[in-house]
């Protein structure tokens, strides 16, 4: 009989407060455990080069670090880096990272701001959440630049037709619908959003899985592997390629100017 993720008992709504917790208390990182290979260069790479030419010798402040790990990588040539998150257990993990110019605090931009001293010059927000940008103009100075990186609205879509017992239907321009609202009501010097897609190819039906329960306790996917492993796999097999199955990879990269 075929389940639906969400109606397991530990199901946690995707990036909710509770999900992002657990997925720091299981996996101690914001990482992705499926195998899959990309046509191109994926918004994370095209983020990642330009972020680590916008840090250099500045004061950066990491909006949604999660563990830290890649505000980590951006203090070895920033000036001063801070990262922030929502999670607790997140910042827990990040503080280990901590030394002279590489701090972490738990703050959640929906709520009162920690004070974090002199203003920033650049804010990055790398697939941290969307409400991030409302505080850009708190603590970046006026010439402060940002860069911003969120899953598009695209991404993915050929799993919620193949495995709809898996996936979710969702707004088809949900995110960029989102994006275009902050730049009408922050009225920022510059916003510019780029879509950039590629394809990304599942080598196994346990990626499949792996992807559908991503974040979720592991009781979740061992439930996922005995109840449609066999199912999944026939689909997969039927639209296999050589490189894999094939699904959209969309990401949202955002650049501007408070």
């Amino acid at each position: 009989m075929a389940m639906k993720l969400m109606n397991h008992p530990d199901w946690k709504q995707p990036h909710s407060n509770d999900w992002y917790n657990q997925l720091a208390q299981e996996a101690a990182a914001y990482s992705y455990d499926w195998s899959s290979t990309y046509s191109d260069r994926t918004g994370e790479n095209l983020f990642d080069e330009q972020a680590s030419l916008l840090v250099k010798d500045k004061d950066v402040l990491d909006i949604g670090c999660a563990d830290g790990h890649f505000t980590e990588r951006w203090s070895k040539t920033a000036l001063r880096t801070v990262g922030i998150d929502a999670s607790e257990a997140f910042i827990a993990i990040a503080k280990r990272k901590e030394r002279a110019n590489l701090s972490f605090v738990k703050a959640n931009s929906k709520e009162n701001l920690p004070n974090l001293n002199r203003p920033f010059q650049v804010g990055l927000i790398r697939k941290g959440p969307t409400s991030g940008y409302a505080i850009l103009k708190h603590y970046l100075s006026s010439e402060g630049t940002f860069l911003g990186l969120h899953p598009g609205d695209q991404s993915g879509e050929e799993l919620i037709t193949l495995f709809p017992n898996l996936f979710n239907e969702r707004n088809q321009s949900e995110v960029k619908q989102k994006l275009q609202v902050i730049e009408e009501e922050l009225a920022f010097k510059s916003f510019h959003i780029d879509d950039v897609s590629c394809t990304e190819w599942l080598h196994t039906p346990v990626d499949v899985l792996k992807l559908a329960c991503f974040g979720q306790k592991q009781t979740v996917l061992l439930a996922a592997l005995e109840k449609e492993l066999k199912n999944v796999a026939e689909i997969f097999n039927k639209h296999n390629t050589s490189e894999g199955l094939a699904i959209t990879y969309s990401r949202y990269l955002v650049r501007g100017k408070v």
